[in-house]
């Protein structure tokens, strides 16, 4: 299926259906513009706005504005930010570049755009207000001072003034100007002259003719078309002169202060900005004029002085005032008018529509939100109003009409269901279903609909549906039934409809559900993620069918579901396609080929043929859409929360957005921005290999406020399919591999988007470059080379691997024996072998570092006795737990513990003072004793040591084996003294 979104922002606006329609709606300038001086304004090739203001000159690109100003004691800054005059050079730098002359108080600047560089001419010291490049190609400058033909090159000057040679009659020069004939025109404090070539000088206007006192006003603007000349004279007005006849017309305004004027807008309108009177478009047909000020009851300009008029290359009207910054209006983005029913004052929001339905006579039925009716005559204006407190109606909440074929409306409340009586001219109640409610539930009507046997289906708010006969009553109540598959949905149903083939269609808020007459239940559709090809959600919020015989059905969180019951295919828009919203308020026929959906936030054209949607999307969010479409005639009309917005259908469906291409704005690589016109997109550019992290920003050239573009990118060579940013204008790519990229980016609110491309290789590194791949064809051949040799040594390998495995064999069973040899195969601990090996490599140590060792001599107290008392196996247990506490509790990296023999212990301490120790001696006495093992011939009965302590630093003098013998005495002191006790050996 070809899908294309098209997207144009509607914009509501406030009138009086009684009174002209405003033709122009501003809107302020963008946020991010800073100054609110803007006395001109212009746009480069690039697409970007310049304005020139009392703050420097800056430029807006639709993404951000930057803004150059003076800087102190800075040759390169412009030298004045006080810019009175921006003029666009028609003819470029010889770098290709755009550029901009700027009028300063300070002289001229001249501004390179590609190169952001200033060239200042210091040929005046007086305010510059205007420059013309004519048809020689000579530049203007017009100044307070005099006017100037600069020579750009060296900087000389031409001057025409009331004392140079070049005479000029007034040197106040307000504004420079060429006719469509090379005539070149100045307006000045003194009346409008013209240039005499041949004798180079000015002379009075001809086409002032003899009227001195026109000569001695100031003149501040000219403009030609087709020979017909408008002037502008400060305080008198606006000319218009046909110099063909002589004639002249003088047209006066409010404010005569005219200070800039601009016929680039349209053909037939002429617009007039003013000092104090805000902008006035004038119709060079008709001579008919309206005013914009800041006064107008909304959508109003921001100041009533106006610096300067443009309008950019799509269309919008830009205008630069004194204070009050740029004020903008969209003339793509103006087509629709509220109509504001102000006399209904109520809580919230008195506005907010609830439902609309047409009758014949094609006029309008509106419910108001908690207050009442209020019929519509679209082409009078007049309004009638229905409300509980006059009894024309049984309640003010008013959910849903519903006209039938005998053109009786009916209407469901919050109370009962009720009906117009045209003698009473009011809303009566049905007491036939009124007075047979059993729930409360089916008090609350929110759909109506009827068979071809008149018979009315009501869909309530929690009471389920009933089959309702005018004659007779309720039929029947169908309710949802939890054990029953085929019963309804759910007993709240939002919407009805009967199609073309008779089948009733019931949309809640579980599901839809189609009625089957013959087995008097129902055929439920429910949302299931796994199943693309059905609803996409279970709120069904408004039902329709087309001519096409194809059921559309509105959803309040899942877009709008398409169900063709031939093809059994359901098609889905959503948010993502191009729909302003997924909550669906209802559905209609705009044409023969085109369908309108109102979602809350817009609407929707769909073409049938072509399956193009346009969707219209509000500017202003907080007024929602919510209520079904309804066309009258031309118009179509939908409830709002602010009340009935009606839009021309023809111009709708006739209106065809100029195509607005997108910009990439800025490339950036590693981090480093550039602007890209500053690179040639046209050509594929290269970077390195490490250059792999790559962003992009780009803007859609519609550079108005009110513009929402909907922006699709994608990295071809990465990205598998487009992706959807919507409005975000910023995109980075990291860690790229080596290859070659095109990214895309379009903006869908386009008809038809042509994307914007650029295209760049990242080079393979180094080291896969030909060189390199060289290099390693020849290292490969030089590999396989040695390859050769070596199988030749695969030979001895093979032949000497059983003497390998052999010696691994005797290599693992000297280490068994070698571990055998030096632990005590009891306790676990060091034996006496490896303890004569430890101490003296301890005392080596010692020796050669000046390093403390001490030396623990331990013996287990009564031990012979604790065999003869509890056995040998116990005093294998015995001899296990005191060497395992004493190893627990030493220094993990120096200390070393093993059997000395039979119950003796010895422990080998490195760097160990006397007195750290005996601290460690006394904490392993302790740790034993706590152990608490029964040892009933000892005092405490608990089994316990002594310990014998020696420490020094070794010496030639004090060998391993003597300092050994110290210890035991030092141990045998300790038995001596009762044993359970430490004891240091001192001399």
């Amino acid at each position: 299926m070809h899908k294309k979104v098209i997207l144009f922002f509607l914009i509501l606006f406030t009138f009086n259906l009684f009174a002209d329609e405003d033709v122009f709606v501003f809107y302020s300038q963008p946020s991010s513009i800073a100054s609110k001086f803007v006395t001109g304004i212009s746009q480069d090739s690039h697409g970007r706005l310049w304005f020139g203001t009392k703050e420097g000159l800056g430029f807006y690109d639709g993404i951000k504005y930057k803004n150059y100003e003076y800087i102190p004691f800075s040759k390169d800054s412009i030298q004045s930010s006080q810019i009175q005059s921006l003029y666009r050079d028609p003819i470029k730098a010889k770098n290709g570049s755009d550029v901009f002359w700027l009028g300063t108080f300070d002289g001229v600047e001249r501004f390179n755009v590609d190169t952001e560089t200033f060239t200042h001419f210091d040929m005046t010291n007086s305010i510059v207000f205007g420059f013309l490049r004519d048809s020689h190609g000579r530049l203007w400058v017009g100044s307070l001072d005099g006017l100037y033909i600069l020579n750009e090159d060296d900087g000389s000057v031409i001057e025409f003034s009331q004392t140079a040679e070049f005479y000029i009659g007034n040197n106040g020069i307000a504004d420079i100007y060429e006719d469509s004939e090379g005539r070149i025109y100045a307006c000045t404090h003194g009346g409008l002259w013209e240039y005499d070539e041949p004798n180079k000088r000015f002379k009075p206007s001809r086409l002032f003719g003899n009227d001195s006192s026109l000569m001695e006003s100031l003149v501040h603007n000219i403009l030609e078309e087709d020979g017909i000349y408008w002037v502008s004279v400060w305080n008198t007005g606006l000319f218009r002169i046909d110099p063909k006849n002589g004639k002249r017309e003088l047209f006066s305004f409010s404010n005569n202060k005219i200070s800039c004027l601009s016929n680039k807008f349209s053909d037939d309108v002429l617009l007039i900005g003013t000092w104090g009177g805000g902008l006035i478009s004038f119709d060079k047909n008709t001579y008919s004029y309206t005013e914009y000020t800041s006064k107008q009851r909304s959508y109003n300009l921001s100041n009533d002085f106006i610096f300067s008029i443009h309008v950019d290359s799509y269309g919008s009207l830009w205008v630069g005032t004194n204070g009050g910054g740029v004020n903008i209006y969209d003339t793509k983005r103006m087509w629709s008018k509220l109509i504001l029913l102000h006399e209904n004052k109520v809580t919230g929001r008195e506005n907010s529509v609830f439902d609309l339905s047409k009758d014949k006579k094609g006029n309008l039925w509106i419910s108001l939100l908690n207050n009442g009716i209020t019929y519509y005559d679209v082409n009078t204006g007049k309004k009638k109003h229905y409300r509980y407190s006059e009894s024309k109606i049984i309640s003010n909440s008013v959910f849903k009409f519903y006209i039938d074929k005998n053109e009786d409306i009916w209407v469901g409340t919050d109370i009962g269901l009720c009906k117009y009586d045209k003698k009473k001219d009011a809303f009566v109640g049905v007491n036939l279903y009124n007075d047979n409610i059993i729930e409360d539930g089916e008090r609350i009507i929110y759909s109506i609909t009827s068979d071809d046997k008149g018979l009315l289906w009501i869909g309530t708010y929690d009471g389920g549906l009933i089959k309702f006969s005018p004659s007779s009553g309720i039929l029947k109540r169908y309710k949802n039934d939890p054990k029953n598959p085929n019963s309804l949905c759910s007993n709240l149903i939002f919407s009805l409809l009967i199609d073309s083939s008779k089948k009733l269609w019931a949309g809640t808020n579980k599901g839809l559900a189609e009625y089957r007459p013959s087995s008097d239940d129902f055929i439920i559709y429910r949302y299931d993620v796994n199943n693309r090809d059905g609803i996409s959600s279970d709120r069904i919020t408004s039902l329709f069918q087309d001519v096409s015989g194809k059921l559309w059905i509105g959803t309040s969180d899942g877009g709008i579901n398409i169900f063709d019951a031939e093809k059994k295919m359901i098609l889905n828009y959503t948010s993502t396609d191009g729909l302003p919203a997924n909550f669906i308020t209802g559905i209609t026929d705009m044409d023969n080929n085109s369908i309108c959906v109102t979602a809350i936030k817009g609407m929707t054209i769909f073409n049938r043929n072509s399956e193009i949607i346009y969707s219209y999307t509000f500017y202003n969010h907080e007024r929602r859409f919510t209520t079904v479409p309804v066309t009258i005639g031309n118009e179509c009309f939908v409830g709002t929360q602010e009340g009935v917005l009606g839009v021309d259908i023809n111009y709708l469906l006739s209106f065809k957005k100029q195509e607005v291409p997108v910009k990439i704005r800025t490339i950036g690589i590693n981090g480093n921005q550039t602007p890209a016109f500053k690179i040639d997109l046209q050509k594929a550019s290269k970077y390195k290999y490490s250059e792999n992290n790559i962003s992009f920003e780009f803007s859609s050239m519609d550079l108005s406020p009110l513009s929402r573009p909907s922006y699709v990118f994608m990295l071809e060579g990465f990205d598998k399919n487009w992706i959807n940013a919507n409005m975000k204008n910023y995109v980075q790519y990291t860690n790229l591999k080596s290859g070659k990229y095109t990214f895309k980016v379009k903006d869908i609110s386009n008809p038809y988007p042509e994307p914007t491309s650029f295209t760049f290789i990242i080079e393979k590194p180094f080291w896969l470059s030909m060189p390199m791949i060289a290099a390693y064809i020849l290292i490969c051949s030089g590999l396989a080379f040695l390859a050769c040799r070596l199988r030749q040594l695969f030979q001895y390998k093979v032949v000497n691997k059983k003497l390998q495995e052999e010696q691994k064999d005797l290599i693992s069973a000297n280490e068994q024996l070698t571990v055998l040899s030096t632990v005590d195969e009891l306790t676990g601990v060091g034996n006496r072998r490896q303890l004569d090996t430890v101490g003296k490599d301890f005392w080596r140590k010692g020796l050669d570092n000046k390093q403390q060792i001490s030396l623990i001599m331990i013996d287990i107290d009564l031990f012979k006795q604790y065999n003869d008392l509890y056995g040998h196996p116990a005093g294998d247990n015995v001899l296990r737990s005191v060497a395992q506490t004493l190893q627990k509790n030493l220094r993990a990296k120096y200390d070393f513990l093993g059997r000395y023999g039979g119950e003796e212990f010895l422990i080998l301490l490195y760097n160990s003072s006397a007195a750290e120790t005996m601290k460690i001696a006394e904490k392993l006495r302790i740790e034993v004793k706590n152990l608490k093992i029964e040892h009933s011939a000892a005092k405490d009965k608990v089994l316990t040591i002594s310990l014998g302590a020696y420490a020094s630093i070794p010496a030639n003098e004090l060998s391993y084996e003597t300092m050994l013998s110290f210890a035991d005495a030092a141990l045998y002191k300790a038995k001596e003294s009762g044993r359970d006790i430490c004891k240091m050996y001192t001399e």
